[in-house]
């Protein structure tokens, strides 16, 4: 795709989706001497300031603010995607603070979750201390779903999970058993859920 027809893709995007691509786009390989980072960046960021700036990306920003989820489950280990504060939720918030800050602050479309809520933190986006809550949730939510994938070959029950299975998920986790475990996820679920109110309630001036 030439500068050309990416310009044109793009100013006309569609979808949020497409409003997605382009705030978290980036080189990754230029052959030989090709300049193509300082161009590329530049077509990006003025795409996005344009979007920002007609109103087009206001649909996705609604769409990602989190609501109530008045239906969640309770907070556990069978419900880390979809609780309040889990996995679903803080990537929506990361996906917020991708689109709405990327043209003062650049760097904040990284590849990882926990990345984004560290630059936003270290630029005064949100607080620190919610940074850091965020970050620490989005690696724990990360390592218990990939323990519970490599332990469970079908959808995770935790009342029929044999004794060593839900003993090795605690190890992953750092915890001596199910039930340290199971405060541990209720205690980041919590912080991680009102720490994302912060995300959507605040907008701060950029350091």
């Amino acid at each position: 795709m030439s500068f050309d027809d990416f310009h044109a893709h793009y100013q006309d995007a569609g979808s949020g989706y497409d409003l997605l691509d382009l705030a978290r786009a980036r080189i990754v390989f230029a052959s030989g001497d090709s300049d193509l980072e300082t161009p590329f960046e530049l077509a990006r960021r003025n795409l996005l300031k344009q979007t920002n700036n007609n109103g087009a990306g206001e649909s996705l920003i609604s769409g990602l603010r989190r609501t109530p989820l008045r239906d969640a489950a309770a907070p556990g280990l069978d419900s880390i995607r979809t609780m309040e504060g889990g996995m679903l939720d803080v990537g929506c918030a990361a996906s917020f603070l991708q689109f709405k800050y990327v043209g003062e602050a650049p760097e904040i479309p990284c590849v990882g979750t926990a990345s984004v809520f560290t630059v936003a933190g270290a630029r005064g986006i949100i607080p620190k201390e919610s940074a850091g809550r965020l970050a620490d949730a989005t690696g724990l939510w990360h390592d218990l779903d990939t323990a519970v994938g490599v332990v469970t070959e079908e959808d995770f029950d935790v009342e029929t999970v044999p004794a060593n299975a839900m003993a090795l998920i605690s190890e992953v986790a750092g915890d001596e058993n199910h039930g340290a475990l199971i405060r541990r996820i209720r205690a980041a679920a919590t912080r991680s859920a009102t720490a994302i109110d912060q995300v959507y309630g605040m907008d701060s001036q950029i350091q």
